[in-house]
């Protein structure tokens, strides 16, 4: 490889000393070959210290076989892929290497420090092992330790496999411990045992168990169900139990009563308002889309009886004099001719036409009576003439509109009818399978 390396270096030089001698001669001919070798000059740097890495690598140790670095104690196997070759032939294997093995010496260095973990770990948040009143901390951090550990507390009932501790007084009094036993103390123990291949060792940790303290709350809560059981222990020859509505500072009121309370009415009565409330808006609402939807179909009605009159030569106030005489109470026409009215005794009352028609389009609020009012307020200006076309081609769009409001009609009609339709199919069906069911 060193003699590979070498011919590089000769070749590399050689192109060195061409490019110094190419800038040195000033024939044109040259001229092609310096342009080429300033453009490629960063590719003869590179090659030249690829050239020289791979050269001070030919240098280093040669080694005798293939090293596998392991993984430390406590990781996982690895797995190496291996090839092995034999004349003409091949074969792949996977060869598994297991993690740095600890000896028994280390092991037990080890295995004291885990412990030695475990006895400033172990109490948790409590002071002490020997004042145990929380949880105990039954972790540890096997990346740290190659080890399996496995905790052993003595009575599952006080401690369980996870270090939490059944410290309730209403627990403890439930496994038959009495106040005196609580109040010094119940001694228990947990087991610690290390297991790493054949090696294993256990240390047993003595354990006092206090019951859970309680704030001043809680233990005047802890009085009053005392309280309250000797009362029901008292009155159990009697049909009913009477409990006292407080004790002391601490209200008493039973979860399941079925009675209906005083709060309860008012609320009642705050959820009454709020729908009596909500029904008079949407009765509102609903009758300003009706109003609006007998104004658009009094529309076509109305620009033909207008242009039919006007262009009989009527004026515009004697046509609404006119069509105010049709009232009909019950006519989807009554809202309309009821605004016309209104609008007929403004005009009698002494107020402008003009003003009056355009206050009639401002009350209709549909933007096609607003158009039409504006055409009314030219119509007294200027006159009928020029506006007669306008006027029919209104008329036209109001014929088209009339049309698009009976299509619609239709449609919702039968998407009324879609829900009886379907509970009749549902009827049929049943009438059907249930005979057909009852035959098996």
């Amino acid at each position: 490889m060193r003699l590979v390396n070498g011919v590089v270096y000769i070749g590399l030089s050689v192109w060195f000393f061409l490019w110094v001698a190419a800038q040195r001669r000033k024939d044109c001919r040259w001229g092609s070959h310096i342009l080429f070798m300033r453009k490629h000059i960063s590719l003869l740097l590179v090659l030249a210290v690829a050239n020289t890495i791979s050269l001070a690598m030919t240098f280093e140790h040669q080694q005798t076989g293939i090293i596998i670095e392991r993984e430390d104690c406590g990781g996982a196997e690895k797995q190496v892929g291996i090839r092995l070759q034999m004349e003409d032939s091949t074969e792949e294997i996977q060869l598994a290497v297991q993690p740095v093995q600890l000896t028994k010496e280390e092991c037990r260095q080890r295995m004291q420090q885990v412990f030695g973990y475990i006895d400033d770990h172990l109490k948790g948040e409590n002071e002490s092992l020997q004042r145990v009143e929380g949880n105990l901390d039954f972790t540890l951090d096997n990346q740290c330790y190659p080890f399996d550990v496995e905790f052993y507390p003595e009575h599952y009932a006080l401690i369980d496999s996870d270090g939490n501790v059944s410290n309730e007084r209403e627990e403890l009094e439930a496994l038959k411990y009495s106040d005196q036993d609580m109040e010094e103390g119940i001694a228990t123990s947990v087991t610690v045992a290390l297991c790493y291949g054949q090696e294993r060792e256990e240390k047993i940790y003595e354990v006092i168990i206090f019951p859970k303290r309680e704030s001043s709350i809680q233990k005047q809560f802890g009085e009053v169900q005392k309280q309250l059981q000797q009362a029901e222990e008292k009155g159990r020859y009697s049909e009913q139990l009477e409990l006292p509505l407080q004790l002391g500072n601490i209200q008493i009121t039973r979860m399941d009563d079925g009675r209906i309370m005083p709060m309860h009415v008012l609320l009642f009565g705050f959820l009454l308002v709020g729908l009596l409330l909500f029904r008079e808006k949407e009765e509102r609402q609903q009758e300003k889309r009706y109003r609006l939807e007998q104004l658009k179909k009094s529309y076509p009605w109305f620009v033909n009886e207008l242009v039919l009159l006007l262009g009989a030569g009527m004026q515009v106030k004697n046509v609404f004099a006119l069509l105010t005489k049709e009232n009909r109470e019950n006519d989807y026409r009554s809202i309309l001719i009821k605004e016309l009215q209104q609008t007929q005794r403004s005009i009698e009352l002494g107020m402008a036409e003009e003003q009056a028609y355009y206050q009639l389009g401002r009350r209709l609020q549909l933007p096609c009576y607003i158009k039409l009012m504006t055409l009314l307020e030219q119509n007294v200006k200027r006159g009928i003439k020029g506006l007669t076309a306008v006027f029919e081609q209104e008329e036209l769009n109001a014929l088209e509109e009339r049309k698009n409001i009976a299509r619609r009609y239709g449609e919702e009609a039968g998407t009324k009818l879609l829900g009886p339709m379907i509970l009749l199919l549902l009827v049929v069906m049943l009438i059907i399978m249930i005979p057909a069911f009852m035959s098996f």
